[in-house]
């Protein structure tokens, strides 16, 4: 339930991403379209899915808790990564937009603490 809840967060995410990326643009693919195209292989933070799914298999011990703390790792560098871009960002519209992206990802942090109860169970 927890990573369904982040699931749906990362897809409003990456529809700012796309609204940003839009305005420089002439002619932009549909947000829909665009999305599907994308092959899904970088995670939000930036790493590889593949890499990632490769060290999920070489963890031992309590899965719940190895897959928080993955998930721990994705949104603190999606956290930095949205940061650093705020940070760079010259446009008010865009850094702000990213500046609440990076929010959220503190937020999803939190979720994903309080999930940690349910690896005990």
């Amino acid at each position: 339930r927890t990573f369904k809840i982040l699931s749906t967060a990362e897809c409003a995410h990456a529809k700012s991403i796309y609204a940003i990326w839009k305005n420089t643009q002439r002619a932009p693919a549909k947000f829909d379209a665009l999305f599907a195209e994308l092959g899904g292989e970088i995670l939000e933070g930036g790493e590889s899915l593949a890499d990632m799914l490769q060290r999920l298999e070489h963890l031992d011990g309590n899965m719940c808790l190895n897959l928080i703390e993955l998930g721990l790792r994705v949104e603190s560098a999606a956290f930095d990564l949205y940061r650093n871009l705020a940070d760079r960002s010259e446009d008010f519209e865009t850094m702000e937009t990213l500046l609440t992206i990076a929010q959220a990802e503190k937020g999803h942090m939190r979720i994903l603490i309080k999930a940690l109860a349910q690896c005990a169970a």
